[in-house]
């Protein structure tokens, strides 16, 4: 792709070479301590949260409320 092309160009030019795992890889947000080190890149993993202590200790519905 050329680097001077209009931005929404390049934009849907690399929507077009995207397999559908790999958009909704991007979109996906994951709790830090929730996904091991190599499903981030085998999942196409966008973003990791890490802060204010993550999820809590129980996982329960009693434990989020």
């Amino acid at each position: 792709m050329d680097p001077e092309a209009a931005i929404q160009d390049r934009v849907e030019d690399l929507l077009v070479r995207m397999t559908l795992a790999e958009k909704i890889g991007q979109m996906t947000l994951v709790e830090k301590n929730s996904i091991k080190d190599k499903d981030i890149t085998d999942k196409f993993i966008g973003g990791l949260l890490s802060g204010g202590g993550g999820y809590p200790s129980r996982n329960t519905p009693e434990g989020w409320s």
